[in-house]
C-alpha cells in the first residue's frame, strides 16, 4: 500500500504516471472497444472498502485540479494500480 501512495504523490508532483494505465487501455482500445469502456474494462471491480474510497475521491480532486485528469479516469487508474494481495 505504501508504494501505492508514493506512487500517486510522485504523479501529483509530476505528472508522470509510471503505472502504465493510460498505455493498458490504449491496447486494449485497439481491440474493438471504444475508449470509455477500455478504462472501465482496465478499473476492475475490487471493492476496496470505503476508506479507500474517500481517499480516491479527494485525491482525485487534487489530480483534477492539477491536471485537469477526469474523475472517473483517475479512479480507473487508481484501482488499476492498487496492489491485490
Amino acid at each position: 500500500m505504501k508504494g501505492f501512495r508514493v506512487g500517486e504523490i510522485i504523479y501529483l508532483r509530476t505528472g508522470i504516471v509510471g503505472d502504465g494505465f493510460y498505455k493498458a487501455v490504449s491496447i486494449v482500445n485497439k481491440q474493438a472497444m471504444d475508449y470509455a469502456k477500455a478504462v472501465k474494462h482496465m478499473e476492475g471491480d475490487v471493492d476496496f472498502g470505503p476508506s479507500w474510497s474517500d481517499y480516491s475521491q479527494r485525491n482525485c480532486a487534487m489530480a483534477q485540479k492539477i491536471y485537469g485528469e477526469v474523475s472517473d479516469r483517475c479512479l480507473s487508474r487508481m484501482r488499476f494500480q492498487m496492489p491485490i494481495f
